[in-house]
């Protein structure tokens, strides 16, 4: 069956094109769009994976649900470290030229004996094949990010024998190499990812992703509700036994799941169109205009770099909170803690993320007088203004910066507005709520009063996120390494203070 909201090679969604984006204005529409289909998809996709979710819970105990909390840090720290930076530096690419070698129109200009089936750098298929190469370095990054926290794992045991302890017996330890599994089938699928970020495929991209997040909560709900019927015995953990059927596996059966649907569901969407359009989902090499030929465009790999070492400091900053609960409270507390990060953090995934992501597509675009470029380092950042049709550069534009701060100011507007009914209402709905849709053995814990106080969060998460979204748009490489360290002096002081209290 087609996801939905998926699109095929021939056809594009309203406003969304499979070639860059040339004008501003609908550069405009499309992001516009995009946002609008992002958030429409993620909230029926969501809906009916919360119902789920529902009947999820309610076979779970709070250290199974604390297990899987871990397990869900331990993903997307491989995932963020292998990943992200990747993603900035690809966002950061300027829009391909209309010409190429000898001034030749994209497309007539293959048509050469000589350059017949070479994709050459700055046309259409040569930025798109440059996201494809560049993407697959999340795999090799992916294993050694696995293999580090193994090696660190078994160091902390080794000095805190009693850390692991609580997580140490059952399936947690199976379910954690399937996990190690899954995401690394997971950033396989990042090549399609890019592309269809960079060309502005949101449909194809939601799609893909709802229809992996619906199948990842089937299997797992039909595993757990399978176990809970056929397979039942006792767990005790920290003194406190507790029904534990297959604890976390489940929940890597899931994870499977979700990552083997967009392995192939990228694959199935864009294959058409990369044939169309002359490019690979597969490395192939890129052709300069001298003539040598490249897999790997080093520019967007020396402000990956740059980065990844910022995105250390900004994982430790945004996964603080899960990184110290993981560390100094039992799997009954940190489930408890899960529950309500879940559903107080509902918004952000459903509304905030889908924002951030196509404000920084779309901020990136209208303020890169900034295009990766070849230059020697210390030359501006390594950044280059954007290409005049003569090869010149050209500064930014009073339209497209008045435009840019629009868009930002509109947006922290709203988010200022919701934030307010959010810290009004919020406190005093949560318990109510959550009685109703997680039933009164949850309401009755301490999860109703995290629950309460993580609304005055959100306010935070908004004003972060599209803040973040501009930075990462428009900073220069210097811009990044002064941010990078004033990352770390922050990160520094709040585990300071955390260790104190």
């Amino acid at each position: 069956m087609e996801p939905t909201g998926s699109t095929s090679a021939d056809e594009s969604p309203p406003g969304l094109s499979t070639t860059p984006v040339g004008s501003r204005k609908s550069l405009l529409n499309a992001s516009a769009a995009g946002a609008a289909f992002l958030v429409l998809v993620q909230v029926l996709s969501r809906l009916l994976t919360f119902v789920m979710n529902q009947l999820l819970i309610r076979h779970l105990s709070p250290a199974i649900l604390g297990q899987a909390a871990q397990l869900e840090l331990y993903l997307m720290t491989i995932l963020f470290f292998s990943r992200e930076s990747l993603r900035m530096a690809l966002q950061r690419q300027a829009e391909a030229s209309e010409g190429t070698i000898d001034g030749a129109k994209d497309g007539d200009g293959m048509k050469s004996d000589h350059y017949n089936d070479k994709i050459i750098e700055g046309t259409t298929r040569g930025q798109a094949q440059t996201v494809v190469n560049s993407s697959y370095l999340a795999v090799p990054i992916g294993f050694m990010v696995i293999a580090a926290l193994y090696l660190l794992q078994i160091g902390y045991t080794y000095v805190w024998p009693s850390a692991f302890g609580q997580t140490s017996s059952g399936y947690f330890r199976l379910s954690m190499g399937i996990y190690a599994i899954a995401s690394l089938l997971e950033l396989l699928s990042e090549p399609g990812f890019a592309v269809a970020q960079q060309r502005l495929l949101y449909g194809l991209r939601a799609g893909c992703e709802s229809m992996a997040v619906i199948s990842n909560c089937a299997v797992t709900l039909a595993v757990t509700l399978l176990a809970s019927k056929y397979v039942k015995y006792t767990v005790v953990e920290a003194d406190e036994s507790v029904e534990g059927d297959l604890e976390t596996l489940p929940f890597a059966i899931g994870q499977v799941v979700f990552s083997l649907c967009l392995v192939v569901g990228y694959p199935l969407r864009l294959g058409k169109i990369a044939k169309l359009d002359g490019w690979s989902l597969l490395p192939k090499k890129i052709h300069s205009r001298t003539g040598h030929g490249y897999y790997l465009h080093q520019p967007t790999i020396s402000v990956a770099r740059t980065m990844w070492f910022q995105s250390i400091v900004k994982h430790l900053l945004t996964q603080g909170d899960s990184i110290l609960v993981t560390r100094l409270a039992t799997t009954y507390e940190q489930g408890i803690y899960a529950l309500a990060a879940n559903y107080g953090s509902l918004i952000a995934r459903l509304l905030f993320k889908p924002i951030e992501e196509t404000s920084r597509n779309l901020l990136s675009k209208l303020l890169n007088t900034d295009a990766i470029d070849d230059s020697k380092p210390g030359e501006k950042g390594n950044i280059k203004g954007e290409k005049d049709g003569s090869g010149g550069t050209k500064a930014l534009t009073s339209e497209s910066i008045t435009e840019a701060l629009t868009i930002l100011h509109l947006i922290l507007r709203f988010y200022i507005i919701l934030s307010i009914l959010i810290v009004t209402l919020g406190p005093t709905l949560a318990p109510l709520a959550l009685r109703k849709v997680a039933g009164s053995r949850w309401a009755d814990s301490p999860a109703a009063i995290t629950l309460s106080n993580y609304c005055y969060y959100i306010p935070l998460l908004a004003i972060n996120g599209i803040t973040e979204a501009f930075v990462q748009s428009v900073a220069t490489t210097q811009d990044l390494k002064r941010q990078k360290r004033q990352f770390f002096m922050e990160c520094y002081r709040l585990f300071k203070r955390a260790r104190k209290a």
